[in-house]
C-alpha cells in the first residue's frame, strides 16, 4: 500500500477532526482510519494487537503495517508508529488514489497539529529507546496524559525559530538574534494566567502587543508580531 499517508496526533479531538476533514475532502469512509478509536488503555491494547503482530480479529497495527510494508513488520517506521500508539498517541491513516490525493491528505492532516515523528523518535532515542517492544504494556490513561503533557510542555527548538525567521524575515529583515526575545515572549504567553483562556490569535494580539511594547526593547511590534505569534502558536499546539 504505497499510497498511504499516516498522521500521528497526541490529541484525540485533533485526530477525529483530521479524519472528518479527510472525509469532507472526498476520501471514502473505508480509506480513512483512526487508531485507537477511543482514548483508553483498552482501545490502545486492541489497536496494538497481539505481541508478535499476527493476524487476529478486527483492525490492528500489525495488519496495517503488513499491508504497508509487506512482511517487514520490523520496518523502522513501523516501530516508531507502534511506539507512538503504545504511549497514547493516535494514528490517522488515509489511503490515497494517486499523487493528488496523497498531497491532499498531507495538507488536510497538517491543519490539525500532527506530531513531528522524526523529532519525537529522536527524542525517544535520546532517552535510550531503540525499537517497539511488543511485550511492553500500553500506557495507562494516566501515563498517556503525562506523556502528552511532557511533549506539549517542550518549547520549540532554536532550529524551529531560525527556520521561521528565514521564511518570514530573511537576512534583509534584520538579524535572527534580534528576534529571539520575540519568539520567547510569544512562547511564554502560554504560561501566563491571563492568556490561558485564549485559543485564537486575534484575541491574544491586543494584550500581547501591550505587553511587548511596555517591556521589551527589541524590534517594533509590527516587525516582531510574526515572531511572537509563531512562539505562541508553537506552544499552543
Amino acid at each position: 500500500m504505497e499510497n498511504a499517508v499516516i498522521g500521528v496526533f497526541d490529541d484525540y479531538t485533533h485526530a477525529r477532526d483530521a479524519a472528518g476533514a479527510l472525509l469532507s475532502a472526498g476520501f471514502g469512509s473505508s480509506a480513512v482510519q483512526i487508531a485507537p478509536d477511543q482514548d483508553s488503555v483498552a482501545a490502545r491494547r486492541k489497536a496494538l494487537g497481539d505481541p508478535d503482530w499476527p493476524s487476529s480479529e478486527g483492525w490492528n497495527i500489525g495488519h496495517f503495517f503488513r499491508s504497508l510494508f509487506g512482511l517487514d513488520a520490523g520496518h523502522e517506521h513501523a516501530h516508531s508508529y507502534a511506539e507512538a500508539l503504545r504511549r497514547g498517541s493516535f494514528l490517522v491513516t488515509a489511503e490515497a488514489e494517486g499523487e493528488a490525493q496523497l498531497q491532499l491528505a498531507r495538507q488536510v492532516m497538517g491543519q490539525f497539529h500532527p506530531v513531528d515523528m522524526e523529532e519525537r523518535t529522536a527524542h525517544w532515542r535520546s532517552e535510550g529507546w531503540s525499537r517497539y517492544d511488543p511485550n511492553a504494556k500500553p500506557y495507562t490513561d494516566q501515563q498517556a496524559r503525562a506523556e502528552r503533557a511532557r511533549h506539549a510542555a517542550q518549547p520549540p527548538s532554536d532550529a524551529d525559530y531560525r527556520m521561521h525567521w528565514m521564511q518570514s524575515y530573511g537576512p534583509g529583515g534584520g538579524r535572527y538574534e534580534d528576534f529571539i526575545p520575540a519568539y520567547r515572549f510569544g512562547a511564554e504567553l502560554r504560561n501566563k494566567e491571563a492568556f490561558k483562556a485564549y485559543h485564537n490569535w486575534n484575541d491574544v494580539e491586543p494584550e500581547a502587543q501591550r505587553g511587548w511594547e511596555s517591556g521589551n526593547a527589541g524590534p517594533a511590534w509590527e516587525q516582531s508580531k510574526a515572531a511572537v505569534r509563531y512562539g505562541w502558536e508553537k506552544m499552543k499546539g
